[in-house]
């Protein structure tokens, strides 16, 4: 019967390890997603206020006040551009009409509609509907502006779910506290500016595109709701999967870099280099983690994620240049190793070749458990305002920003909060199934 490897017997090990397959298993749909995070969220910072606070997989529906309210704006109308201003008698909505002047601001705009008639419309207003197309500038009617604000009464637009649709609400209409019922009007479609790239929602077919503008559907239900500026809260979640990953590796490469050589020193040569790197380590731990790379990150003017991975990999060293000193100094008077000494091989040999091998183990485990500490303490410092800076996506600075809204709309800092749960217990579950996995002392 051939005997198993190192390598295969481990792997038995490590899939006989439920809760560690599980880790692995969560661990590696992060990294998936992390690596294809631009095509399969391609807009996390696309706001959409209309949108805003939405819940998961909720649709939003359109509202219209039941009656008219008071709105105080700009008047914008067409007429020929051989004349300078126009007087026109204009209905407020409120059964009466006064006299309004306009003064000429350019040329309107020519548009086709969808049964092929051209209609004239003013520049600086959103009159459009979905369908109609744009000719181009007119060269005999101009766009006309009123003097001065008027007072027109006309309906009032909300978008919410449909368990908020119809509840009577309180808006503030020109400067007062007015009580407001509303009526359905269906789903909300969404409209894009194709200039700027911006959301925002309106009533399907409705005339209030501007020339830029077009309808493009309606709007889908958000996986894990939205957040208080209309951003798709998965979208967000999955390149700040990309960040936290990102950071926990580097980190962690940055703690074995600095932590490894000075264990290994420290536990082959002993004597006063022993005492001096232990002390120093010593002092590293007297510091709490946290508030010490808060420290570190204030010395630095302009914060980045490159001062991220500076203050967390100094904070993270003393623990595996710990462990890495007991395994070199209850290894280097072995048998192994005096028969390196005796054939001649150099310490730097000895410790690389002939020790380093041999305490891979517990560096493979704790480097697991480290990559998740990491993850966890770049969520605190962006949680405090010091680490990602927005807009870049991060899972610490949706939680903060999702605190303002904690009662009214938990999903906005309960839903990065459970990511970040579901991932660290996956490293530490891995950390597990590893160390079990690695000890040569189990049995298949």
């Amino acid at each position: 019967m051939k005997n198993d490897t190192f390598v295969s017997a481990t792997f038995k090990r490590l899939f006989r390890h439920k809760l560690a397959l599980i880790g692995f298993c969560i661990i590696f749909l992060l990294v998936l997603v992390s690596i294809f995070a631009d095509l399969m969220a391609p807009n996390p910072n696309q706001m959409n206020l209309d949108a805003a606070l939405t819940p998961p997989l909720k649709e939003l529906y359109v509202a219209r006040s039941k009656e008219k309210v008071p709105q105080n704006e700009y008047l914008y109308t067409v007429g020929p551009s051989d004349q300078k201003t126009l007087a026109l008698m204009v209905d407020t909505g409120a059964g009466e009409k006064i006299k309004v002047e306009f003064d000429k601001t350019g040329p309107a705009l020519e548009a086709m509609a969808k049964d092929g008639t051209n209609k004239f419309v003013p520049q600086n207003d959103n009159i459009l509907s979905p369908g109609d197309k744009v000719v181009g500038e007119s060269t005999t009617i101009s766009t006309f502006r009123s003097r001065k604000s008027v007072v027109v009464m006309k309906y009032k637009y909300r978008f919410a779910t449909l368990s908020n649709l119809l509840v009577p609400s309180k808006e503030v209409i020109e400067g007062n506290l007015v009580a407001v019922d509303w009526v359905d009007e269906g789903s909300a479609f969404l409209v894009r500016d194709k200039k700027s790239g911006q959301l925002r929602l309106h009533k399907e077919g409705f005339a209030d595109l501007s020339p830029t503008e077009e309808e493009i559907g309606k709007m889908p239900k958000p996986l894990f709701g939205t957040d208080n500026a209309g951003r798709d809260i998965s979208q967000r979640l999955a390149h700040g999967a990309r960040i936290s990953l990102y950071v926990g590796i580097i980190v962690e490469l940055i703690c074995l870099a600095i932590g490894i050589p000075l264990g290994a020193m420290a536990g082959f040569f002993g004597g006063r280099l022993d005492n001096f790197i232990m002390r120093f380590t010593d002092i590293m731990f007297a510091f709490p983690g946290l508030l010490f790379a808060i420290a570190v990150m204030s010395i630095f003017e302009n914060r980045d994620i490159t001062t991220i991975f500076i203050a967390l990999g100094l904070v993270g060293w003393p623990t595996i240049a710990r462990i890495v000193r007991g395994q070199v100094i209850s290894l280097k008077n072995t048998e192994f190793v005096e028969g390196a000494r005796a054939i001649g091989c150099s310490n730097l040999r000895i410790i690389t070749n002939h020790i380093m091998p041999n305490i891979i183990a517990p560096i493979v485990v704790y480097t697991s458990l480290g990559i998740a500490s990491a993850i966890m303490s770049e969520a605190g410092l962006s949680f405090l305002g010091i680490g990602i800076r927005p807009p870049t996506p991060s899972w610490g600075t949706m939680i903060n920003e999702g605190f303002q809204h904690a009662l009214d709309a938990p999903h906005v800092w309960l839903m990065p909060g459970i990511v970040i749960a579901l991932v660290v217990l996956a490293f530490n579950f891995l950390g597990d199934g590893l160390r079990d996995a690695l000890d040569p002392k189990l049995k298949i």
